[in-house]
């Protein structure tokens, strides 16, 4: 085994932990309760240009909010290209659900945020207008303690003059303390253009305030982002990089009152479940990309003697710094629920590329360039009969030599050669064919590597290789690394990794990773990871995540299925026996579902969802049974159990019992609260036993606490007549009949308390 290879043996552990790992301090109960509207709108009518990026600027922002920024998904609403009554309607949903928040938080918050068109006069949103001023005041009736709205568009300048008063000095107070009042901050000032940016894939003022709030404006090194460090990060930055655009400088503007004592703390990065650490001894202009995509996730100046904290979701990204006309890069895999640290000793110099870079409206070169310089060495040697070229695959190896050819190799054993003899170090040498028959060893491979035993190499694998037993690489494989018995590799893998038995891997996986009992990897996947028994991932999966028995990863972008699934942020479907999640955004599916928060569907007959709803009532009915229900899952899909229990006759002892169970939905959200259930219920009374027959419960309640409401509703239980069915509850009280008489309704009312 190469020296050096070592493999992270904690996948599981760590992967587990991340479950169980809570958000900010201030999101707890009883602390900060911070609510959000983000608005993502690229039409701004028939006369304009649409835009490409205000929606996803406005999904990158909540995204970070989401994670840093003390934003639980259930107190947040993402709007695509929604008209002004949506955005009106959605605030008062917002201030209602605020309303709510009150007996529990010491404060509560609005965040709104809008990237879009818009002109002197409002928000375009298609061809309808919002008026600045019939936007500041929903979001000044809001019912907030503190109120930041952020616009990203044209002339956005104008919403921050309309009571004529001129700004006052962004100085803004926290969480430390009692705090009041707004504060609104625009892209541009009231004459001035927004410019969005193909080369940043977003606009600037947005991305320079998700650059900020990731730990870029961090100016103190205390890992908290304040209002006031945003704010005068991302006007620097923006006027900086607009200055030479065709549509000229652009001004971020703003209009603060707030009153209090203290910073107003947008992120927390101590509290930043992963991320990179950027040390002391670096400095330059720092680009943070994702390795998969290349999109810009962060850009800022890092400045030697300091250290600097960045918040990253986990995953795979590539780390460039730009210093003068020197240009270093290097790949890291940041993990869940730990913290990657990056020195100068950590990148490697590359030469800098010619790069023609377009705005919305630009076309210049930013980026001074060098030329790069490698001469392609050619010579020639007789070799058995043929002849080696000196190749240059991605350039020269790190010592500066080249890469010599060898096209067929035969080993008997690492280290006895069969033929040729070698004349190269190993690792220097380029190869098509290797062929072992107990083991082969084989450098960087163009073509095929294949043995009847062991596979040993370090270098990059193009093309396929195979063994009997197992493959042992350290390097990048480009296409096919298939082992009988186990594949251990450190690198990427870009194409198929199969076993029958396990897949061990360092790197990231893009395309397949198969195996008929476990995979165990380090990095990401970015295609699809499926094992028999079990499958561990310590960074992301984005794709599809298949488990026989148990699933383990820190993110899943797409689906995860297993017996037993694990992960701490799902953005898709997560389909087990048992799903554990931490923040779901999509669906979750089995019997037992648990979860921090789901923004979407839970369904099961078990759901446990910590920011949802799990509650227990207990009510009267008008028949005489002492009902007990159980609601558990979200608002917008839930499961319910109904237990009821009548004493028919007391001297002969015999009880009505009536089960139900279904699903509801919560229609209505806050001190009043509205819930619609549709249930199949059964009932045993005496000796009549009762087949399943439907029900509708229609109930609604005055939620005076988290934990204690008033509950009244009305059960309309239906017997289809085309079907014999004889029960109490068929019998007793009035009915009334639809569907041309074929089905009779029984209405029993009922009230009782929620605990």
């Amino acid at each position: 085994m190469p020296a050096g290879f070592r493999y992270r043996r904690r996948v599981v552990a760590v992967a587990i932990c991340l479950i169980l790992t809570t958000g900010p301090a201030w999101a707890q109960d009883g602390g900060v309760r911070r609510f959000a509207l983000f608005v993502g709108a690229n039409d701004g009518g028939t006369e304009r240009v649409e835009l490409r990026y205000a929606v996803s600027d406005a999904t990158r922002l909540a995204d970070v909010m989401y994670r840093v920024g003390g934003v639980a998904p259930r107190d947040a609403i993402l709007l695509e290209n929604p008209t002004p009554t949506e955005i009106e309607s959605t605030l008062g949903r917002l201030e209602r659900s605020m309303q709510a928040a009150r007996s529990d938080a010491r404060r509560v918050e609005l965040l709104f945020y809008y990237s879009g068109h818009s002109d002197e006069q409002g928000l375009l949103l298609g061809d309808d207008l919002l008026p600045y001023r019939s936007l500041r005041r929903s979001i000044e009736s809001v019912d907030a303690d503190v109120a930041v709205a952020l616009l990203d568009s044209c002339s956005s300048g104008s919403f921050t003059r309309l009571k004529g008063g001129r700004r006052t000095q962004p100085f803004l107070f926290d969480d430390a303390a009692e705090m009041t009042g707004y504060a609104f901050l625009t892209s541009s000032s009231d004459d001035e253009a927004s410019q969005e940016s193909d080369e940043i894939g977003a606009s600037f003022f947005t991305h320079y305030v998700v650059s900020g709030l990731l730990g870029a404006a961090d100016s103190t090194g205390d890992r908290r982002v304040t209002l006031n460090e945003v704010y005068q990060y991302a006007f620097a930055e923006t006027l900086s990089r607009t200055s030479g655009t065709f549509a000229g400088p652009q001004h971020p503007s703003y209009e603060i009152q707030l009153t209090g004592a203290g910073d107003l703390v947008l992120t927390d990065l101590s509290a930043r479940t992963a991320g990179l650490t950027l040390d002391a001894s670096l400095s330059g202009r720092v680009y943070v990309r994702q390795a998969s995509t290349g999109q810009l996730m962060a850009e800022f100046e890092k400045y030697r003697g300091q250290e600097l904290a960045v918040s990253l979701a986990p995953g795979s990204y590539r780390v460039e710094v730009r210093h003068g006309d020197q240009y270093r890069s290097t790949d890291v895999v940041v993990r869940g629920g730990g913290e990657t640290t990056l020195s100068e000793l950590d990148f490697e110099r590359v030469a800098l590329e010619r790069n023609r870079t377009r705005g919305d409206e630009e076309e210049t070169i930013r980026d001074r360039a060098m030329d790069a310089l490698s001469t392609v060495g050619s010579t020639t040697r007789a070799a058995f009969g043929g002849s080696r070229s000196t190749v240059t695959p991605g350039g020269t190896r790190p010592g500066g030599a080249d890469l010599v050819r060898e096209p067929v190799v035969v080993d008997f054993v690492p280290g006895m050669r069969w033929y040729p003899q070698p004349s190269v170090a190993e690792g220097e040498s380029i190869h098509n064919l290797v062929l072992g028959v107990v083991a082969a060893e084989a450098g960087h491979t163009d073509g095929v590597v294949a043995s009847l035993g062991l596979n040993l190499g370090t270098g990059v694998t193009r093309g396929i290789e195979a063994s009997y037993i197992g493959n042992i690489r350290e390097g990048r494989v480009q296409g096919i690394q298939s082992g009988t018995v186990f594949n251990i590799h450190r690198g990427d893998i870009h194409g198929v990794q199969a076993s029958s038995v396990f897949n061990v891997t360092d790197g990231n996986v893009r395309g397949v990773q198969s195996s008929s009992v476990f995979n165990l990897l380090d990095g990401s996947v970015y295609g699809v990871q499926g094992a028999g028994v079990l499958n561990a991932v310590g960074g992301d999966v984005r794709g599809v995540q298949a488990g026989g028995v148990v699933s383990i990863a820190s993110s899943v972008s797409g689906l995860q299925t297993g017996v037993v699934t694990l992960s701490r942020e799902i953005h898709g479907v997560q389909a087990g026996v048992v799903n554990v999640g931490g923040s779901v955004r999509g669906a979750q599916f089995g019997v037992v579902n648990i979860a921090e928060e789901v923004d979407g569907v839970t369904l099961g007959l078990i759901n446990f969802v910590r920011f949802g709803v799990l509650d227990l009532s207990v009510v009267l009915d008008d028949r005489g049974l002492t009902r007990f229900a159980l609601q558990h899952g979200t608002p917008s899909l839930y499961t319910i159990y109904e237990l009821g229990v009548q004493q028919t006759n007391l001297e002969s002892g015999d009880t009505t019992v009536e089960f139900a169970a279904g699903l509801g939905t919560r229609v209505w959200n806050g001190f009043f609260y509205l819930d619609v259930d549709l249930m199949a219920k059964s009932e045993e009374s005496g000796d009549n036993a009762q087949t399943a027959y439907p029900s509708v419960r229609v109930s609604g309640g005055l939620q005076f606490s988290r934990r204690f409401a008033i509950v009244g509703g009305v059960a309309l239980d239906g017997r289809l007549d085309w079907i014999d069915q004889e029960s109490a509850a068929m019998h007793s009280g009035s009915s009334f009949t639809m569907f041309g008489d074929g089905v009779s309704v029984y209405p029993h009312f009922f009230a009782g308390l929620k605990i």
